[in-house]
């Protein structure tokens, strides 16, 4: 470590894969990797969009739920995204879809959905798709932008430099 007047500059050798995972999702990370990688696979997406997007929303917590109480799981996912993509679920109320949203595979299913569709609509594993993810494709194909993007896309650059 440098201290260089009022700032301090850490300098920090490249270190092992396994201590960038540990960084990046800690000891939860991999009890969630082949969920992870089977939703990858069923909705056709590079899995390393998915663990950028729980690192970024959860930190692996399965029981995350955000300030609003609108983002909850692993993946963030919004109760109203869950009624648009589980149909049977439009009528529930907000807390009963908080309860399944709890769980890790159908958090991750909903959101590998969405991922798979913003993914046929050529968003693919670009900023784009982050934006995408975090505010709507709507608002975002309307000129909307998230101020989160950059905490998703340096997340997925980790995890494509760790899988490399």
């Amino acid at each position: 470590m440098l201290f260089l007047g009022a700032a301090i500059v850490l300098l920090i050798e490249p270190t092992a894969e396994n201590e960038v995972r540990k960084i990046m999702g800690g000891s939860r990370e991999p009890e969630f990797e082949p969920l992870i990688q089977k939703i990858a696979d069923r909705y056709g997406f590079d899995p390393n969009v998915l663990r950028a997007i729980i690192r970024t929303e959860s930190n692996y917590k399965a029981d995350a739920v955000s300030l609003d109480g609108q983002d909850i799981g692993l993946a963030g996912v919004r109760i109203g995204t869950a009624r648009l993509f589980r149909k049977e679920w439009k009528a529930l109320d907000s807390d009963t879809i908080k309860t399944y949203l709890m769980d890790p595979e159908t958090n991750l299913d909903l959101s590998g959905r969405v991922i798979g569709e913003l993914t046929d609509h050529g968003l693919g594993s670009s900023p784009a798709l982050f934006h995408a993810y975090n505010i709507g494709e709507t608002k975002y194909r309307a000129g909307v932008r998230s101020p989160f993007v950059d905490r998703y896309v340096v997340a997925y650059n980790d995890y494509t430099e760790a899988t490399a």
